[in-house]
């Protein structure tokens, strides 16, 4: 074979291999089991204005919260109305996701421990950012929060 024969043949090797591996990645992006792809964003986006007057109504409250991990596995909430009082007898559970994880979502029920603090233990044991949605059960509060867990 001459060299200007292979010189020839050069670029096409190159668009071949780019395109596929351009595929692989697109396939291994596709097939990740946590892959955070919403199924019907539509139907999200129709619920938008549902959200957002349940938000309203939460805030309305006036009450501050604060999450924080008091032991491996054990989250406390401490919930407080807006003259800083404790707010107690709350009914409801946290949903949460690791960041990297979105479709992985966990939901636990919380205790209440004391006036205003309640808790709840779960299975986030994963090191990075975690997601965490705290909800009454028969109300209109909730609250949004975001826990880093660090390594053991």
């Amino acid at each position: 074979m001459k060299a200007a024969t292979l010189w020839m043949w050069t670029p096409a090797v190159f668009l071949v291999a780019t395109v596929a591996f351009g595929a692989w990645r697109v396939h291994v992006a596709l097939d990740d089991p946590h892959h955070g792809a919403v199924e019907n964003p539509y139907q999200d986006g129709e619920r938008w204005d549902e959200h957002q007057a349940a938000l309203a109504a939460s805030m309305a409250l006036g009450y501050q919260a604060s999450l924080d991990m008091i032991a491996p596995g054990r989250l406390e909430l401490r919930i407080q109305n807006s003259k800083g009082e404790a707010v107690s007898n709350l009914l409801g559970g946290l949903r949460g996701f690791h960041n990297g994880y979105p479709q992985a979502i966990e939901t636990v029920s919380w205790k209440e421990q004391e006036p205003g603090v309640y808790r709840a233990t779960v299975e986030a044991s994963r090191p990075g950012l975690w997601k965490w949605r705290a909800q009454e059960d028969e109300g209109p509060w909730q609250g949004d929060f975001r826990l880093h867990i660090s390594a053991p």
